[in-house]
């Protein structure tokens, strides 16, 4: 399959993890079944970052983005999923369909508002490399 090259990182999906109800990684491919709508943030354009970082036998996970001048419906749905767990499912540079974190090893969400903008960070670790979705 031909690859697009894409300029950056794209399309974040975040699923609470107890909406995951299946989960696995076989040979970098991860197969997920999940119930339920994922949060679909409407990301400033080129602010997802992605990072996945070997550290000693596990990798350091750290995806940050930005959401522009949210609506009074989006501040509290950011809000209300602050303490939560997530597992996030992008599309990185080259176009292709990846999922970070797990039921395992979650990602948390934290976030501030600066200059009428969030800036959210998504993190944590885990045993591999981020996996690509079938």
């Amino acid at each position: 399959m031909a690859h697009k090259v894409v300029s950056a990182a794209h399309s974040l999906k975040l699923w609470p993890v107890e909406n995951v109800l299946r989960f696995a990684v076989v040979s970098s491919k991860a197969v997920c079944q999940m119930k339920g709508t994922p949060f679909i943030p409407e990301l400033v354009p080129g602010s997802l970052k992605i990072q996945d970082i070997p550290d000693q036998g596990t990798y350091k996970k750290k995806i940050t983005f930005k959401v522009q001048h949210p609506a009074k419906e989006r501040t509290s749905t950011i809000i209300t999923m602050k303490p939560g767990y997530f597992v996030a499912e992008y599309v990185d540079e080259v176009g292709d369909s990846r999922v970070s974190g797990s039921p395992s090893y979650p990602l948390l969400l934290s976030f501030s508002m600066n200059d009428g903008l969030y800036s959210c960070t998504l993190e944590g670790k885990g045993t591999d490399p981020d996996a690509y979705t079938l």
